[in-house]
């Protein structure tokens, strides 16, 4: 189940926020007990307070693990993918859940043993839709500290093996960055092929089950223009050597150890 964040200002953006979702987030559909919750195919987040609460790192790792994996979680699955503790884990789990988000599988069972799965199919934010700067600052840096914290956590795993061992147990790349000179039509054709290339993996991992699969990982990547300003006074956005386009994309545990 694919997580998303959408910025719908983008013409070569992914998955709009406009598109069939839930008219808002709040507590989930009633249900008689012996008949099953009718979630949304999508949730688009777009209520501020909704946004900051997501945007806490660990909460946010929490959306991307019951999102993007297969199966639910419990709080003590979660804590040691996030680093804390299994009550620590269930205050978090607890918000995310009244706000709508994700709910209990099996509320009979004892709460840190629960297992906790999303409320949907996939997530959106559309952070550019948001006026408040504040509200977008909140979104990226809970998404940069998120990936500080994975890719912090791998380079200790990484730190602690011998090289032959960790050639081995870790492919993974923490993170690559670069500069590009593009046109505008390369600009918009490199960034709808990478995003071909997520989404096809993403198809493929969609119905895997525990042990059908390695590993699960985290990706995140940008492409921004090295000089921004220049964009917005008017000027073509080149920078000092010719059109220049920084990029940066990394990849990292998801928490899932190897198989």
């Amino acid at each position: 189940m694919p997580n998303t964040m959408t910025y719908t200002d983008n013409e070569h953006s992914g998955a709009a926020a406009t598109s069939a979702v839930a008219p808002a987030v709040g507590e989930p559909p009633a249900a008689a007990a012996d008949e099953p919750v009718d979630f949304p195919a999508e949730i688009a987040i777009t209520d501020p307070k909704t946004i900051r609460l997501i945007s806490n790192p660990i909460r946010m790792i929490v959306m991307n693990e019951l999102f993007g994996g297969p199966e639910p979680r419990t709080a003590k699955e979660l804590g040691r993918i996030a680093g804390i503790s299994s009550s620590a884990m269930s205050y978090h789990l607890h918000l995310l859940g009244k706000a709508g988000l994700i709910h209990r599988v099996d509320s009979d069972r004892d709460g840190r043993e629960s297992p906790w799965a999303p409320s949907a199919q996939s997530f959106s934010i559309a952070v550019s839709e948001q006026r408040d700067s504040g509200v977008r600052m909140k979104v990226m840096d809970g998404v940069l500290k998120t990936l500080r914290m994975r890719i912090n956590d791998i380079m200790d795993v990484s730190a602690a093996m011998p090289m032959k061992e960790r050639r081995r147990r870790l492919p993974f790349t923490p993170m690559s960055t670069g500069t590009l000179r593009l046109t505008r039509a390369e600009l918009i054709e490199a960034q709808q092929r990478i995003n071909a290339v997520w989404e096809e993996y993403m198809q493929r991992g969609e119905q895997r089950k525990d042990g059908e699969y390695d590993y699960q990982v985290a990706y995140a990547w940008s492409c921004l223009p090295s000089d921004v300003r220049g964009l917005l006074d008017g000027g073509d956005g080149k920078g000092g050597a010719g059109g220049t386009v920084g990029s940066a994309g990394a990849v990292g545990t998801a928490g899932a150890a190897e198989k």
